[in-house]
């Protein structure tokens, strides 16, 4: 159905505080105040079943698995990134813990809850355990790098009885990157306030201090055994009373930590509180995007609250980085495809984003691809040729430009963008294609060919440094060119990679035999609006044959097979995971947002509606096999295996929440193609209107959606250039008249005058500039005149109860005068 832009009154606006307004009824052990959670939205979520958990804070975070209250990992960010973890076997970590925890009550035995299963409540930044006699709650300073164990005893029962706590934490370091063991070389206690510092002799760490403080209830035994602190703890408590005893664990230089620790008993309370309102205020006070749908709002709420809680420290500064706990190291990756999400809703983020990048690029100019510390020092892995970060870089960069008008940081950014594209192309064989020896779409394996996802990238990635090029009018006369490569290269994706016999966009080995697996990476070429109409739903058909499991979401490859072609794709160790695992055929949450952003550009945005609703919101993935509180990194997809099928990988992952966010702004009408943002609005079954926030020319724009209503017309659906309105409103009825749906170009005005029966619009690109328009009205046209010359042969094609003008145009200047006569009233 035809759409159309409408402007918003004042009035209008009350329509999304009187209805709009989401109070979700979970249980949780943290409520912010008013001031911070005025809607008192409640981020937390109840879980009884068997989960895999993550949580943390700036400087410290922690994993857990089967539901159980103690942590298989503790992760250290400060001052150099460092954990606790007695795991010999990445696929085997659920067996090892952290800590030790047990509880005795009066002449009872002792209970061990290393291996016992709790329910909890969950938020991406904290969790609570809870068993019969006891609950355990993990949270997190703001500004300290601490985290707070927070023990609960309570008696329960008719008579006063003993409770005595033990807890032991292993002493023993695994460090960043190489996870070298580095065990204590002596533990320093304080008798008086019961603290103790565990300090090391190894060249790597020996400024660095391991500490465990008691903030309440003293032990009444200590014991510094070698690899462990251990504690004892014994109350008497009468029926129905409760004592808590506090923790507080961290990682700190050895001369700052004397002070680190009378700060945090001190002020461990008051940081809580300060972070959790800080990522309260990130989740639902900024920046609104309210669907009426408890379902899609309460996973933005949740979305949001994981990026906010994602920013970890490193060399100086806050950072994201993918999980709290399993990686605490920096990814470019993870940072700038969640990035295309934040644009959105948070600049002042992806511009630090974009700045980070920057700094640590080499001297001439090649982006970095990792950041971590390794072996006493902060190391940076650098971006090859065969790199996706290159496209990822240069996209999230165009995008950040439209949203925000920042040319200033454009032209910082522009000589990094110019090196990465030139540097990228180097992977370009005479056939038109971007070859790489990864698989498609991943940094592991060995075997050069073509490859349908880079070059899909690379095709995006021309397009988006053209229109970075002409707004910066940098390397004009070069843009005729990088245009018509990237039409070539489009041309050629086609020709050599599409299958007919398979409807897919395929891949070939080095030796020149087609690889038959199905990678989700092809998917982009949908979304992006590459290959023709029919190729494109042949595309997106095939996929939900081959790649989707509709009870869990997408693989990111099919078949699951590469544990038996090892030595031909030359895989190290086990890098690629077991069958229906990891990289060899896991679900994972980025193929899910490509699957659903295909359904939407092939005109089925119902069913991507519900693909979403299912496979990547909270209440799907916990009402789903094996599901969980999440949105993970990945989760097992062996359907033959009830035990394992659907079970979840990292479930606290950035960029998980990132694609959700993105999907979900697309799902919704916000269009954003190579030039422009536009809104082509869209609602699914059963609801009646959407109110979110948008960054437009670096202002935050009110959009509201409704299904059927009649109120002033504009003439564009295109978000035009130096738009002083701060408040939009959009329907999704059929237009009154003629307006700009579409075009590959700034435009910079767009008017409709009822008198003359003219839309006049002046679009801004550069001389030679291939531009196709789209527009939308109740009758055919009378005339066209592109730049004062009459267009002759233009598309007609009936939508409904209207007519979609199909226009393409060549630049002859810079700012050029669109116009299309119609019969004037």
């Amino acid at each position: 159905m035809p759409k159309m832009l409408l402007h918003l009154s004042k009035s209008a606006l009350q329509f999304l505080i009187s209805t709009l307004t989401l109070a979700l009824t979970l249980t949780s052990f943290y409520s912010c105040s008013p001031k911070h959670n005025p809607q008192n939205i409640n981020l937390a979520v109840a879980f009884s079943g068997d989960a895999q958990i993550e949580v943390g804070g700036p400087y410290v975070g922690a994993s857990f698995h089967h539901s159980c209250m103690i942590p298989q990992r503790i992760s250290f960010f400060n001052p150099i990134a460092n954990s606790i973890d007695e795991s010999t076997d990445y696929w085997f970590r659920d067996t090892t813990f952290a800590m030790e925890v047990g509880l005795k009550i009066g002449v009872g035995e002792w209970i061990e809850f290393k291996r016992q299963s709790a329910k909890f409540d969950l938020t991406p930044y904290n969790v609570k355990f809870y068993q019969d006699n006891i609950q355990i709650a993990y949270q997190f300073c703001k500004d300290k790098p601490v985290m707070v164990i927070t023990y609960t005893l309570k008696n329960p029962g008719d008579q006063t009885e003993v409770f005595e706590l033990k807890t032991r934490l292993s002493n023993t370091i695994r460090t960043c990157h190489t996870y070298r063991r580095i065990q204590a070389e002596r533990t320093e206690y304080d008798s008086t306030n019961f603290n103790a510092v565990a300090h090391y002799s190894d060249a790597e760490i020996e400024n660095i201090v391991l500490f465990i403080a008691n903030a309440t209830a003293k032990p009444v035994e200590t014991d510094l055994d070698e690899g462990a602190i251990s504690y004892l703890y014994s109350e008497e408590l009468v029926p129905n009373e409760q004592i808590q005893i506090v923790q507080l664990v961290g990682s700190s230089f050895t001369h700052e930590v004397r002070d680190f620790i009378a700060y945090a008993i001190k002020n461990y309370r008051s940081e809580v509180t300060e972070y959790e309102n800080f990522i309260t205020d990130k989740a639902i006070g900024e920046y609104s995007f309210n669907t009426g749908d408890p379902v899609f709002d309460r996973s933005v709420y949740w979305a949001k609250a994981m990026l906010a809680s994602l920013d970890h420290y490193i060399d100086g500064v806050l950072i994201p980085m993918p999980c709290p706990a399993e990686y605490n190291f920096y990814f470019t990756h993870d940072v700038l495809v969640t990035d295309l999400a934040a644009v959105n809703f948070d600049l002042p983020r992806v511009k630090r984003d974009l700045e980070f990048i920057l700094k640590h690029a080499t001297d001439d100019f090649i982006i970095p691809h990792a950041y971590y510390w390794k072996d006493g020092a902060f190391r940076t892995e650098y971006a090859d040729s065969n790199n996706w970060n290159h496209f990822w870089f240069i996209q999230v960069a165009a995008s950040y430009l439209r949203h925000s008008d920042d040319e200033q940081m454009l032209r910082r950014c522009y000589p990094y963008l110019q090196k990465s594209l030139d540097y990228a192309l180097h992977s370009k064989e005479a056939d038109g294609l971007l070859y790489a020896y990864y698989l498609d779409g991943w940094d592991i394996g060995h075997n050069f060919g073509p490859r349908a996802f880079m070059t899909i990238m690379a095709i995006k990635g021309i397009r988006d440094f053209v229109y970075i090029s002409a707004v910066l009018q940098k390397n004009i006369e070069k843009l005729p060119e990088y245009e018509l490569m990237a039409e070539e290269m489009e041309t050629a994706l086609e020709q050599k990679l599409w299958s007919g016999e398979s409807g897919f966009l395929m891949n070939y080995y080095e030796n020149g035999e087609l690889d038959p697996h199905y990678y989700s990476g092809s998917l982009l070429a949908a979304h992006y609006g590459l290959l023709d109409n029919a190729k494109r739903q042949r595309l997106i058909a095939t996929a939900a044959e081959n790649l989707v499991d509709p009870h869990i979401g997408t693989y990111t490859v099919y078949p699951a097979d590469f544990h038996r072609l090892g030595d031909f794709l030359k895989f190290k160790g086990n890098e690629v995971g077991p069958p229906y695992h990891y990289a060899n055929g896991g679900v994972w949450n980025h193929c899910n947002a490509w699957y659903s952003l295909g359904l939407m550009a092939t005109g089925q945005p119902e069913k991507a509606a519900q693909f979403i609703r299912r496979n990547m919101t909270l209440d799907g993935i916990i009402d789903s096999p094996n599901g969980q509180p999440a949105m993970y990194e990945y989760r097992c997809s062996d359907a033959n295996n009830p035990a394992m099928y659907g079970k979840i990988d990292k479930p606290n992952f950035l960029w998980a929440a990132g694609w959700y966010l993105y999907a979900l702004y697309h799902l919704y009408g916000v269009q954003e193609n190579v030039w422009n943002i536009s809104i082509q609005p869209f609602l699914p079954e059963g609801q009646s209107a959407c109110e979110f926030d948008l960054n437009i020319e670096g202002k935050k724009k009110n959009i509201l959606i409704q299904k059927d209503v009649s109120m002033t017309r504009t003439a564009s659906a295109i978000f035009k250039k130096s738009d002083r309105e701060a408040e939009y409103q959009f329907t999704c009825k059929t237009p009154g008249q003629p307006y700009l749906e579409s075009a590959e170009a700034i435009v910079l005005s767009c008017d409709y005058n009822s008198r003359k029966g003219e839309l006049s619009a002046v679009l801004k690109a550069f001389p030679g500039h291939r531009n196709r328009v789209c527009i939308l009205a109740s009758a055919k046209p009378g005339g066209i005149n592109f730049e004062n010359r009459t267009i002759e042969n233009y598309e007609v094609t009936r939508v409904g109860d209207s007519y979609r003008i199909g226009i393409n145009v060549i630049h002859t200047q810079t700012d050029s005068e669109l116009i299309i006569k119609y019969n004037p009233r």
